[in-house]
């Protein structure tokens, strides 16, 4: 059984209507860690429609199986959807040294530049990756090569954007002035009362940093703690102590943070970043725009009787107020 297709050896290649729904079940693959119940849907246009042999149906009967996607930087950006809009990009209003991404391609690591205060206008850009199914591969039925083959494009298309939305806020951070945070409390605190310290320190950094902003932020807002894998355990029990050693006492911490895990974040040279961590404030002025969602397009190479496929996402992105955020030291 296929993860993408179940049965490949009803797949007839050279029909037009078996490719079609060869390249809706794909798509329908590559859509799902995005929205799994849209991708479902989708996938059944794909299965059910006219009157299809059961032979055919197996062509599309996709068996779900889904891997789990670094998507915590959706607990940082406010992410809306612009598909089908035909827009170039989005605006947002009265930012403060926004970062927004350059054009990216071919799943390369994007650039970014910085705008001072002001409007920013945030475009789209697309990202594409070829995959290939040779003549040879479909003749020596290599449905297992061929499989694999999207799941690895499918992978490293949504580390990439990931990745994107993670350096969107250390770059930012590392841009920002006056928003890192001391270790806070004194020699006499557990390690564990230092770093809750540190993370009240900074909500509230955040929230007197924003107070005429018009964002709305407040002692009773939700934060987000993004925070690299090497420090999870040790934030966790921060963020998670009480003041006394009764299950009632209060918490450590006064705010609602929320603990995002995650092995994206880096530095400028490309280096995992694993000896602080980051609150933010997420949403507002934090944004990501999807213009396009993972797509194949198919072209024949009749040259060498190759099928290849593209496919493109296009999106965008902007840190929009460094305010929002705040770097956290662990020693």
């Amino acid at each position: 059984m296929g993860r993408v297709i179940k049965d490949w050896s009803v797949v007839d290649f050279k029909n037009p209507e078996h490719f079609k729904k060869v390249v809706g079940a794909v798509n329908a693959f590559l859509h799902e860690p995005s929205n799994p119940t849209i991708s479902k849907e989708k996938l059944e246009q794909f299965s059910v429609v006219d009157d299809l042999t059961e032979a055919q149906r197996k062509v599309v009967a996709r068996f779900w199986q889904t891997e789990a996607f670094d998507m915590g930087y959706e607990k940082i950006y406010q992410i809306d959807d612009y598909i089908g809009q035909g827009l170039a990009g989005f605006t947002v209003e009265d930012v403060t040294a926004a970062i927004v991404f350059k054009k990216m391609q071919d799943f390369n690591k994007s650039e970014t530049y910085q705008i001072a205060a002001g409007d920013a206008f945030v475009p789209f850009y697309t990202m594409s990756a070829g995959l290939a199914w040779t003549a040879q591969m479909i003749r020596q039925r290599q449905w297992v090569n061929i499989e694999s083959n999207i799941a690895m494009l499918r992978n490293q298309g949504y580390h990439d954007r990931a990745q994107d939305f993670y350096d969107g806020l250390t770059i930012a951070m590392t841009a920002a002035s006056g928003q890192d945070i001391a270790w806070g409390g004194t020699t006499d605190d557990t390690q564990a009362q230092r770093d809750a310290y540190t993370a009240n320190n900074a909500v509230v950094k955040i929230i007197r940093g924003t107070k005429d902003l018009g964002l709305g932020i407040t002692p009773m807002s939700q934060f987000t703690a993004v925070v690299p894998l090497e420090l999870v355990d040790r934030v966790a029990k921060a963020l998670s102590s009480n003041q006394q050693e009764f299950d009632s006492s209060r918490k450590l911490t006064n705010y609602n943070i929320e603990l995002v895990p995650t092995a994206m974040l880096r530095d400028a040279s490309g280096d995992p970043i694993t000896d602080q961590w980051y609150i933010v404030a997420p949403g507002r002025k934090l944004r990501g725009g999807i213009e396009e969602e993972f797509e194949l397009t198919a072209f024949f190479d009749p040259s060498n009787r190759n099928q290849a496929n593209y496919a493109f996402m296009s999106y965008g992105l902007t840190f929009g107020q460094s305010k929002q955020g705040t770097t956290l030291a662990i020693a």
